[in-house]
Order: structure tokens, then C-alpha cells, then sequence
């Protein structure tokens, strides 16, 4: 079990043309590991498309 401590996140926007606007967040977590005494870090890419009918609608992109 890993006990949760710290988060973290940076909110892009990015566009070649306004149609094509994105909205990206990085979300870093840390954790402990009790049993090997140790930092976790782990990082999860959200994105979302500008087009999207509904801006609640993110998609994971990457899971490290």
C-alpha cells in the first residue's frame, strides 16, 4: 500500500490554428513505499481537444 503525499500538475494550452487548440496536463504524484522505504513518482498525461462538445471530456494519453 502506498501512502499518498504530494501532487502536482502543469496546464498547457497549445495550437497551430484555433481550430486546432488542445488543452494538456501533466499530473506528477508522489508516494512512499512503506515496505522499501522509498519516493514513488508517477506521472499521468491528460489531454483535451478544443472541438470536444463537452469540456469535462479528458483522455489519458500517457500512464508512466
Amino acid at each position: 500500500m502506498f501512502n499518498w503525499f504530494k501532487q502536482d500538475y502543469i496546464q498547457k494550452k497549445m495550437a497551430l490554428q484555433s481550430s486546432q487548440t488542445w488543452h494538456q496536463i501533466t499530473v506528477k504524484f508522489n508516494f512512499i513505499d512503506p515496505e522499501k522505504k522509498k519516493d514513488v513518482i508517477k506521472y499521468k498525461v491528460l489531454e483535451r481537444r478544443e472541438s470536444d462538445s463537452s469540456e469535462k471530456d479528458w483522455r489519458i494519453c500517457k500512464l508512466d
